[in-house]
């Protein structure tokens, strides 16, 4: 059974007067949706990714509890239909006690174990209920009342438990007496390290105390007497409620721990609370689990754990536990195979002792009935002591008793167990007390993530009266067996005796105690090979066929009817589908071919028996054996309909052999064989999917799938093609036309079916497939070829292949203008995009921009260019737009990425044309963005005049010469031999560089920051100004990565100061202030901050400048590979060595030259001492 009903309302107890909005009846449980969660829950749950929820009974309060707050809300005494469309429901927020961020204990938890735990008290006489909250590591938060006026800050009362280090809590509840008071309760809080508390609340604020597991000398005696371990100190799990006492005892309480039990007695709220005993119960349950599960061989591990507890009636107690098993721990641990089982735990008095020995006197399976996998979460809960059981796991609640003799058991899952998950619940009596008589009708409630608040209610009476029924009748057969084959039976009386008329008016009992999977199965595939003794015989196969159909899906509708659908596995589902397609395509392929029996005299004989002989090969291959003279086709149809898949090979195998005149008659019969099945199977897949349950991942079980049918479906393709397109076929037009239409199914199946695999999950199937993926373009070309170019078009429009549909209405070349004003209309973008990328890719950029389309679409077009960063072309469009700044801003960027210098310089003019011309007539040079935009260009410019100075410098070199030199490598020498003669010879790699970039400078070429910045500093005659431009064009090279930038810089400020003379500052006797401060002016350190600092507004001087101290060379090996891959690290090596080298001379003017000292004197003069910092 599933809950598909998104609604719910108000809980249905007894005494409550309100409906619920919905009311799902079955025999002996119901399931009532009774209040739907607020609005501002349901955005909560939906928004946060961990939270969990709290529902009291008593209080009918519910919560939902996040890391950082707990919404609450009363769901009794409202108007469901009203809360329904207009959920106005007041909601109280209120504040949790958090752990700390970083505290290292919680570090290891999940995310849903460090939600704050939560109780809501019940009230004293006449007053709303309380909240109680405390986070992992003990700080508590109590308000006693939730109204309105509670969610402030300072309306609570708060309490610190100090736990152990590396201790945090686990479990908290407030067990409720039927005193039903703040007062009364019972709060227990527990935690990793098995310590427990008792947290008391009172008028005057809360307490906690410790509770001691030490006890007297005789007391011990008979406690431990009956321990099978020492104290467990794993964590507490949880607790319940037990017997009540009398005196100063209230209650007994029981502690289930990760592997034993302890008893207590809990006195009144200050009174003492006495440790009665514990006991290991792990080993004995296990023991019991191995002669209790058929399954479980003798040398399995079996890995336990316990769950939850309840104290029942008959001063039993009951566990649910979770259990997998296996050969090994790797099995175990991978296998992860969930059993689950209530453990009954009946209890023996020690004498002189308040001690008991605990004894499993019994083990109850629960069986999931569902397709879900449960757990490994889950809570128990036995309302007023049983004896009805809910078990609750997040998607789904077991409904069974402990009822000897009765095996009831039934699951109510979630309809959506993805999205929605029960995170809270709570059941009358649980964990409480149980001093009256049996329920009539045990309920729980529960509240889930998505629907809302909901009750399940079990009818005890019903069950009762049933166990007493069947206990009269032990006689009966009542094995697995005999219930699968009862279930057989029914199912097939309901399927073989239904009127057509009325097709669902069987009913199959829930109660039968079958497998629906194995018996749904089994009768299919009877059907399908007519082995069910209950076909009628027919002679004319094609009323067996539909016969044997429509019982296919009378039995799917019958099991639907009879709400056992959500009982069959989703494989089941599937099998019964794929089963009842091929009847279907099954069906229509014998009525084509009988029809084809009435026309033999109009067919040809081969055409006529491509069906048999295919048949025939197929028999033969798999050596299945026929009676003499058996009709062949009928034999398959009526036997053998599960391999129609294979046929269809079998039919392209049989054409192969044939001779080519033959082949052209055949190709058109295959045709009709294939289109005629494949078209049934979607025709029935569309008609029949949703009532089958089947998905797009389940298609690959179908016998479409086959792996074959592809490459059969291509040969097709191609063999139908050449046919049409060979001018000596001898066909006239009538059938030419036929083979066309034929081509465009062929070519619709084949996309299709390739389309299908393309999704699959499986990666080998989607490898083959994209083998005919690859073909798309040139199948539907061949349509377009034969003149089905609508065709084509439209198949391409059904599969959303756009880029084919551009390349089929170029390749067509007709009314391509109206096509694309078409599909431009229809589709925008999706088919723009592969509009524009065809014109890109074929490099028609003219063509592009000069279409019709481009300016009626020029927004569209403006978009595809500038997200494919197109500049080359954009910036064109964007001027026939009249976009002047636009293209401007892309005309700068291309200018940068320009190899040569004039191509550069013509872009960088072109911005400047196009940014003026969007300045208009009046031009504000006041203006911070006309002029940061007219800076920029000017700075391409003076960058472009250093090159053009270098250029012109270098030949100016080469002309001065009395010698003339006729070849390049002269030339170059003859500059090398001008402008590096001082130190080529004693830095060999950085005039290796030097060199490769003079060559560059020559050809025109721009060169990377870092060889102009080597060849401006280095030269031995440096052209005016070298140093601060080098330093500006640095600073404005935005491709450099910050640590080569500052690499760049060092070098540009260490050569400053190699550069100038600071031996005539050794000796300043003789020189005069004024004097001294002219020889300050005139060194390159100087004239470097002063020119740099005037152009480079807005950027920090300790960005850009390096004072002697700082300008040492320190790059490694490993940033030089970065910046210059193509380095070998050899030459990388030389490189440094060269650098090393000018750290030396800096070094040594440090030290010996005062360097340090005058370069602050030149700061001083210039009033940056003080921005330097």
């Amino acid at each position: 059974m599933s809950l598909s009903n998104p609604f719910s309302s108000t809980d249905n107890k007894a005494g409550t007067s309100q409906a619920p909005l919905l009311n799902l009846e079955f025999q002996k449980h119901v399931v009532e949706f009774t209040f739907p969660l607020p609005k501002e829950v349901e955005e909560i749950t939906r928004d946060t990714e961990v939270y969990n929820g709290v529902l009291n009974w008593n209080t009918e309060h519910a919560a939902v509890v996040t890391q950082t707050h707990c919404f609450v809300w009363n769901y009794s005494g409202s108007d469901s239909v009203k809360q329904l469309f207009e959920q106005e429901t007041p909601i109280y927020k209120f504040k949790m006690p958090m752990c700390d961020d970083d505290d290292d204990i919680l570090d290891d938890l999940s995310n849903h174990h460090k939600l704050p735990l939560v109780c809501i008290i019940p009230s004293n006489q006449y007053q709303k209920p309380g909240l109680l909250a405390c986070s992992r590591r003990g700080e508590f938060r109590y308000w006693e009342d939730i109204t309105r006026e509670s969610v402030f800050e300072d309306h609570y009362s708060s309490l610190k438990v100090y736990l152990q280090e590396g201790d945090f809590g686990t479990h908290l509840a407030c067990h409720e007496t039927h005193q039903s008071s703040q007062d009364s309760c019972i709060i227990i809080f527990g935690s990793a390290k098995s310590v427990l508390y008792r947290i008391n609340i009172s008028k005057t604020g809360m307490n906690s105390s410790s509770l001691s597991r030490s006890v007297g000398i005789m007391e011990n005696f008979s406690s431990y007497l009956w321990l099978s371990s020492k104290y467990d100190t794993g964590d507490i799990i949880t607790t319940t409620l037990g017997n009540k006492l009398e005196n100063n005892l209230l209650s007994e309480v029981f502690v289930l721990m990760d592997k034993s039990l302890e008893k207590w007695a809990f006195g009144q709220t200050r009174s003492a609370n006495k440790y009665v005993q514990g006991q290991d119960i792990y080993d004995n349950i296990i023991r019991e689990i191995y002669s209790n599960d058929s399954r479980i061989k003798k040398t399995d591990q079996v890995d336990l754990k316990l769950l939850d507890i309840e104290f029942a009636r008959n001063n039993e107690l009951v566990i649910l536990v979770s259990y997998f098993f296996g050969s090994n721990q790797n099995e175990i641990v991978e296998s992860k195979n969930l059993s689950y089982a209530l453990v009954i735990l009946s209890t023996e008095e020690v004498q002189f002792s308040d001690a008991v020995i605990y004894k499993v006197d019994n083990i109850h399976g629960l069986k999931n009935q569902s397709n879900l996998s449960l757990g490994p979460q889950a809570n128990l809960v036995v309302p007023n002591g049983g004896p009805a059981v809910f078990v609750v796991f997040p998607q789904a609640i077991i409904i069974t008793t402990i009822l000897e003799g009765s095996s009831y058991s039934n699951i109510v899952s979630l309809q959506d167990p993805i999205g929605d998950r029960i995170i809270g619940f709570c059941g009358e009596g649980s964990k409480s007390w149980h001093d009256r008589n049996i329920d009539r009708v045990s309920r729980i409630s529960i509240l889930t993530a998505k629907t809302g608040i909901m009750t399940c209610k079990l009818n005890l009476v019903e069950i009762m009266n049933e166990r007493d029924h069947t206990h009269d009748q032990m006689n009966l057969d009542n094995s697995q067996e005999m219930r699968d084959r009862e279930l057989k039976r029914m199912l097939e009386q309901a399927v073989f005796n239904t009127s057509e008329k009325v097709p669902v008016t069987n009913y199959i009992s829930c109660e039968h105690g079958g497998d629906i999977n194995s018996a749904a199965i089994e009768i299919s595939d009877e059907i399908m090979n007519s082995r069910s003794q209950y076909l009628l015989d027919f002679i004319e196969l094609k009323s067996q066929l539909n016969d044997r159909c429509n019982k296919m899906i009378l039995l799917i509708q019958i099991i639907k009817f009879s709400n056992m659908l959500n009982e069959l596995h989703p494989s089941t589902r599937q099998h019964l589908f794929w089963n009842a397609e091929k009847m279907a395509c099954a069906l229509k392929l014998w009525e084509y071919y009988n029809a084809s029996l009435s026309l033999r005299g109009q067919t040809e004989e081969p055409q006529r028996k491509l069906l048999v002989s295919a048949i025939q090969e197929y028999l033969q291959e798999r050596k299945i054996q026929i009676k003499p003279n058996e009709d062949i086709a009928r034999f398959f149809f009526r036997f053998h309909v599960r391999d129609i898949g294979s046929i269809f090979i079998y039919i392209e195998r049989v054409i192969n052999e044939c001779h080519v005149q033959e082949d052209n008659l055949l190709i058109p019969e295959a045709n009709n064989i294939i289109l005629l099945s494949f078209e049934a199977a979607f025709n029935f897949r569309r008609t029949n999917k949703d009532l089958y349950a089947i998905t797009s991942s389940c298609l690959k079980e179908s016998w479409t799938f086959h792996p074959e049918l592809l490459k059969v479906l291509h040969q097709q393709f191609e063999k139908t093609s050449d046919i049409i397109l060979d001018s000596d076929t001898q066909y006239d037009a009538e059938k030419i036309e036929s083979l066309k239409d034929q081509l465009v199914k062929l070519a619709d199946i084949l996309l299709g079916a390739t389309s299908e695999r393309l999704n699959c999950d499986d990666s080998i199937t989607r490898e083959d497939a994209q083998i005919y993926r690859n073909e798309w373009t040139t199948i539907l070309k061949k349509l377009v070829r034969v003149g089905k170019s609508d065709d084509a078009f439209i198949l391409s429009e059904t599969y959303e292949e756009y880029k084919i549909l551009v390349d089929l209405i170029m390749y067509n070349g007709q009314n391509i203008n109206h096509f694309i004003k078409k599909y431009v209309n229809k589709y925008q973008e999706n088919f723009e995009y592969p509009l524009y990328e065809w014109y890109v890719e074929k490099e028609l950029y003219a063509d592009l921009l000069n279409q019709s389309h481009a300016y009626e679409y020029k927004d569209s077009l403006q978009k595809f260019l500038d997200e494919r960063n197109l500049n080359g072309i954009s910036w064109m469009h964007d001027i026939y737009l009249n976009r002047y700044g636009d293209a401007s801003i892309k005309l700068r960027h291309l200018a940068r990425n320009q190899p040569r210098v004039d191509r550069n310089k013509t872009f960088l003019s072109i911005s400047k044309l196009s940014f003026l011309a969007e300045l208009g007539d009046e031009i504000d040079l006041k203006n911070e963005d006309v002029q940061r935009n007219l800076d920029e260009i000017d700075n391409g410019f003076e960058l472009l005049k250093a090159y053009s100075d270098l250029q012109h410098q270098f030949v100016s070199l080469i002309i001065s010469q009395s010698q003339y030199y006729d070849t390049e490598s002269k030339q170059v020498n003859a500059i090398m031999e001008e402008t590096a003669g001082s130190w080529k010879h004693n830095k060999p790699a950085l005039a290796q560089i030097y060199e490769k970039q003079v060559i560059k400078i020559i050809d025109g070429e721009i060169i990377p920051t870092s060889g102009l910045v080597e060849v401006m500093t280095l030269a031995d005659k440096k052209m005016e100004n070298a140093f601060p431009f080098a330093l500006q064009f640095t600073l404005n090279d935005n491709k450099l990565s910050e640590d080569h930038r500052r690499t760049i810089l060092q070098t540009i400020w260490r050569r400053i100061y190699l550069n100038d003379n600071w031996e005539n500052l050794l000796d300043t006797s003789n020189i005069s202030d004024e004097e001294l401060n002219e020889h300050i002016k005139s060194t390159f350190v100087y004239i470097a901050l002063e020119i740099v600092n005037r152009s480079v507004t807005g950027i920090p001087l300790n960005q850009w400048f390096y004072p002697p101290a700082e300008a040492f060379f320190s790059s490694t090996i490993e940033q030089f590979h970065k910046w210059f891959p193509l380095l070998s690290e050899e030459q990388i090596k030389s490189l440094i060595e060269d650098y090393l080298k000018e750290n030396d001379i800096l070094k040594d003017l440090i030290e010996n030259y005062h360097l340090n000292k005058y370069v602050e004197y030149a700061l001083g003069l210039l009033d940056l001492k003080s921005k330097f910092g």
